[in-house]
């Protein structure tokens, strides 16, 4: 859609665009003559601080810039002002890493590498261990999912143990379990790294117990990611016991990983004396009653660790414990319970929420409320004065919305609203929208599939009109429709706080898209826009296009799934 007005007259009328019109539209542009316009645009794009290569092979985006010798493309990206440089999902297949080991010998300035989805391999990592190891400005580096072996993944450790400029190093998706230990003994002498992220890296409790001997030593990480390995208790145990000498490490993700009740209370023994942890999460860790009592205990006395993340885990028959905790220890300042416990009215949160007011962020994902322990929630949370994050996605919120509207008129910090599939109707959703005319701190909210309708979104644009502090807004998923859409439109034509839309999935149908377009034509101050999945027609696109040409503020335009129909279709009658 917005490329469409690039396509040269004489290639568009051979163009054969069907139904999965966005699909054949980007593959048709990947070989079509109007690349070479496309691409002339490039140079300003690179004035930024990033460089972001998009999913083709090397050598492919060597051709088409001219690029034929690694030297070439090196010189190409050798600018003294780059930052960072993005090669995710480029497919640099072993003996291409000569091209980026010229330009890391020549430029200074990049502090940010990432080559995550490529296909580096044994070949890539040899080729750049040698500049990596003299190189004094990269302190990040994503290898993400590069087909490291064993052998490699020891070359990236002899990195390590010279390179002290490395501080963040990202090697997820990765089987580094056979090369653990020269990998994690690096920590013993290494002082750079304070982030290390190792998510599903097929890390068993033999693996752990060697990185965890290596932190006893270790001064300088501070996070470190392990979601998604096979750490049973015996590897958590071995790591508690290092948590209770080790009180560098502030952040730890052990998610995903079945050390059950026997592993989190080896935790909680370690958060009896560890007073350096402060962020702390165990989702899906197959934690059930007797595990969260124990952790529960800890947590009342920790006063170090900020935020209780159970979720995944059982908490419906220790939700008591939870609320003691929270009333007891006042540093907590982030709760999140997704989808752990089931209950229409959870009374003993409520009553611990109405005693902890420095609660940051809440997140009750999935908890299967009800109207009335909704309303009951926003009531307890009236008092707090420090909230900015609320997700009550999945709940029925219904005739709590009313609740609801009171708090967010109240709050002064609230500042991300999240009530995804929440079953609220058009009276609900007018509620809602009160709320948010007197709001003066919430700038996002996500009101995706509800049943907002027509009613509903002329209540939400009286609100556009007159909010000042919305920036983001979700309608995806509603039945908005072609009114709904005209409503919507003659309010983005008011509106200057709205920064990113989404209405994706709506039968906006024909009218719908002009409506939308005339918006366009007029709003400054939106940059992102999603409205995929909706049916339009040929003249829809026409004025989509138009409004394109003449909007300066668009940087993301999101239209996949979009299906074309005719003027004459009965869908495109339809209001």
């Amino acid at each position: 859609l917005p490329l469409i007005h690039f396509i040269p007259a004489e290639v568009k009328a051979n163009l054969q665009v069907g139904r999965r019109m966005s699909t054949k539209l980007s593959r048709l542009l990947l070989n079509l003559e109007v690349f070479k316009s496309l691409s002339s645009i490039l140079p300003d794009k690179l004035q930024s601080k990033k460089v972001h290569l998009s999913r083709r092979p090397a050598k492919f985006i060597q051709r088409q810039k001219g690029l034929e010798s690694p030297q070439a493309w090196a010189a190409f990206y050798s600018d003294q002002s780059q930052t960072t440089l993005s090669l995710s999902n480029v497919g640099i297949y072993g003996g291409d890493a000569e091209g980026l080991v010229e330009l890391l010998k020549i430029n200074q300035t990049l502090t940010t590498l990432l080559l995550d989805n490529t296909h580096l391999r044994n070949q890539g990592i040899e080729l750049l261990a040698p500049v990596l190891k003299a190189n004094q400005s990269i302190n990040t580096l994503d290898l993400t999912n590069t087909y490291l072996a064993p052998d490699s993944l020891e070359v990236l450790a002899e990195v390590l143990e010279v390179n002290h400029v490395i501080s963040t190093l990202t090697l997820t998706d990765n089987y580094i379990n056979k090369a653990a230990y020269a990998l994690f003994t690096t920590l013993k002498i290494s002082n750079a790294l304070t982030a290390l992220e190792l998510a599903r890296c097929n890390l068993s409790d033999q693996e752990l117990r060697i990185l965890a001997e290596a932190l006893k030593s270790n001064k300088s990480l501070l996070k470190l990611g392990l979601v998604g390995n096979r750490i049973e208790s015996e590897g958590v145990t071995a790591l508690s016991d290092t948590l209770k000498i080790n009180h560098t490490l502030t952040d730890l993700d052990l998610s995903n990983n079945p050390f059950a009740d026997e592993g989190a209370q080896e935790l909680a023994r370690a958060l009896t004396v560890n007073h350096g942890v402060k962020i702390l999460i165990l989702r899906d860790a197959e934690i059930r009653s007797e595990g969260i009592k124990w952790l529960s205990q800890a947590y009342k006395f920790n006063t170090t660790v900020t935020t209780m993340d159970f979720s995944g885990n059982d908490v419906s028959f220790t939700v008591e414990d939870v609320a003691d905790a929270l009333k007891t220890n006042q540093n907590i300042t982030t709760l999140i319970l997704k989808g752990c416990w089931n209950r229409p009215n959870p009374k003993p949160l409520v009553e611990a929420l109405a005693v902890n007011q420095r609660l940051q962020e809440l997140d009750l994902e999935s908890s299967g409320m009800e109207p009335q322990g909704v309303s009951a929630l926003a009531e307890a949370l009236m008092a707090n004065l420090n909230l900015q994050s609320l997700n009550l996605s999945e709940n029925n919120v219904g005739t709590g919305a009313k609740e609801l509207s009171e708090f967010l008129k109240g709050s002064q910090t609230l500042t991300h609203l999240n009530l995804r599939s929440c079953r609220i109707d058009p009276t609900g959703i007018a509620a809602i929208s009160e709320g948010l005319e007197e709001s003066k701190s919430l700038t996002t909210i996500d009101l995706y599939g509800n049943t907002i309708e027509l009613e509903g979104i002329r209540t939400l644009s009286r609100m556009l009109r007159l909010t000042q502090s919305l920036a983001t807004l979700d309608l995806s998923g509603n039945q908005i429709g072609c009114e709904g859409s005209r409503a919507l439109s003659e309010a983005l034509q008011v509106n200057r706080s709205l920064t990113t839309l989404d209405i994706s999935g709506n039968k906006l149908l024909c009218e719908g898209a002009e409506r939308l377009s005339e918006a366009l034509e007029v709003n400054a101050t939106i940059t992102r826009l999603n409205i995929s999945a909706n049916k339009i027609s040929d003249r829809g696109t026409e004025a989509m296009s138009r409004a394109l040409r003449v909007n300066k503020t668009l940087k993301k335009f999101q239209y996949a799934s979009i299906q074309l129909v005719s003027e004459e279709s009965k869908l495109c009658q339809m209001h």
